[in-house]
């Protein structure tokens, strides 16, 4: 006889900013894009695994090391964007579906 056991996930990745690097300051509108920063997130999910990670946004570039589906162990996700792009959007789900957004924004004292 084979027993089927139901394995539940309840709840989604977690998403924790281990880093950033900020644009330089004289960086203006017409410049932004001639400089970057980066930001780099912890992300796990603590019970079934990851799945996968993918930016919100298209300008956004996401790379992540030693990244496997259903790994439970953290994953370190690094996001690049030009100073012209505030935010950092990407978004991490587990094995199961269950999804966290994590955003990123340039501080205010970084504004053109």
């Amino acid at each position: 006889m084979f027993v089927q056991c139901k394995v539940t996930d309840d709840f989604p990745p977690l998403c924790d900013i281990q880093s950033y690097t900020r644009c330089n300051l004289s960086v203006f509108a017409e410049t932004c894009d001639n400089d970057k920063w980066h930001v780099v997130a912890r992300v796990v999910d603590l019970q079934l695994g990851l799945q996968h990670t993918k930016s919100a946004d298209s300008a956004v570039h996401l790379t992540h090391k030693d990244f496997r589906e259903n790994k439970k162990l953290p994953v370190y996700v690094t996001a690049v964007a030009s100073c012209c792009h505030r935010d950092a959007t990407f978004i991490v789900s587990d094995d199961v579906g269950n999804r966290h957004t994590c955003t990123v924004s340039l501080p205010p004292q970084q504004s053109f």
